[in-house]
Parts: C-alpha cells; structure tokens; sequence
C-alpha cells in the first residue's frame, strides 16, 4: 500500500528502508541509509519518493530486480532499448526519477523520484 516509511529508534547511523509495494514516502536517519526497492511498482503505477538521498553516504539497492547500469544506458533523456534491466535517471528542477524497465518490454515497471537532488551516479546505487 502506499506507507510513510522512517527507520527504527536505534542510533547506529545504519538504516534499511524497503520501499515494498505500492507508493509509499522514504525518510532515512542521519547516516548512511539504503533504500531496498525488491518489488516493481503496483497496477495503479504508484511512485516511491525518497525525501532525503544523500549522495556519497546513502544508497538506493535495485539489486533484488537485476536492474543494470552500464555505459549510457542510465543517462537521462533516453529511452529504453527493450534490455531487460535498463535504468534510466530523468533530471529536473527539484528532483532525479530513476525509471527501470524490468522485463525489456520498454515501459517503466518501477519508478522512483528523488527530491532535493539533481543528479545521482553510478556509486549511489547497489546492483
């Protein structure tokens, strides 16, 4: 369904945040969180939000999905290929989407916006 997700009470710096099914709202702690996305979006095309991505320290796991992101296969602005796996990252004003075609078919099966940033790379992700 579509959940506010926050980390537990415990103060290690280190958080998992799963982003699960449906569209749901990311909030990490101070310190190195990383948002689990192991589920493709709902039938209703619901968007994950991660409200506070920071670049160097968290880490977005698409792993679970056998997302790929090699080459200019992830750079914005393009459209899939029909590769099963394909990420692309859209840049704007007040945000990054990640969309992930996860079967090759060329329409977006998960997608994931990013608040406050304008760019993401390679190391801020977990494949």
């Amino acid at each position: 369904g579509e959940d506010l997700t926050r980390p537990g009470d415990d103060d290690d710096g280190e958080e998992v945040l799963d982003g699960g099914a449906g569209a749901d709202w990311l909030v990490g702690d101070p310190g190195a969180d990383i948002f689990v996305f192991s589920a493709l979006d709902d039938p209703a095309g619901g968007q994950d939000t991660i409200a506070d991505f920071v670049r160097g320290e968290d880490r977005i796991d698409l792993s679970a999905l056998g997302a790929e992101i090699e080459g200019g296969l992830w750079l914005g602005g393009r459209s899939f290929t029909g590769h099963a796996g394909e990420v692309i990252l859209v840049a704007y004003s007040d945000g990054v989407r990640i969309a992930v075609d996860a079967d090759g078919d060329r329409v977006t099966d998960l997608s994931i916006r990013v608040e406050r940033l304008t760019a993401l790379g390679r190391d801020d992700f977990l494949l």
